[in-house]
């Protein structure tokens, strides 16, 4: 079966800003019927978060994967796993608010739109 990634932050929770390894924001409007939908397809769905870094240890990593887990269990969002690893996992699809897609098989052109959006989310986090 094949993964598709989702994103955490962003994309089901809200997110203003970093407030901890235990706050993650409400559910997204439509996050939870994304998920239904996805799970139907279907295909193995990861959560995906890089809340942590290299400069946490491995018991906030695996406290972080908990609270994960109870956050989307508590707000009945279907998924297989979580992933708190930073390295890009294998899969068919990231799904993420930040997400840019280049595809420069359809064409250059889609380098200049990537660059594009890439300005843009620059433009948004200053």
């Amino acid at each position: 079966m094949k993964t598709v990634c989702v994103d955490l932050d962003g994309t089901l929770a809200q997110y203003d800003g970093w407030k901890g390894l235990d706050h993650i924001g409400d559910t997204i409007n439509g996050a939870k019927e994304f998920l239904h939908e996805l799970k139907s397809i279907p295909v193995r769905v990861v959560i995906w978060t890089t809340r942590t870094n290299s400069d946490l240890n491995k018991e906030s990593t695996d406290k972080l994967k908990t609270r994960v887990n109870e956050w989307l269990n508590r707000h009945n969002l279907p998924f297989d796993d979580v992933s708190t690893d930073e390295a890009k996992l294998l899969c068919l699809a990231f799904v993420d608010d930040r997400a840019i897609t280049c595809r420069p098989q359809d064409g250059i052109y889609t380098y200049r739109t990537a660059l594009h959006q890439i300005k843009g989310l620059l433009d948004y986090h200053e």
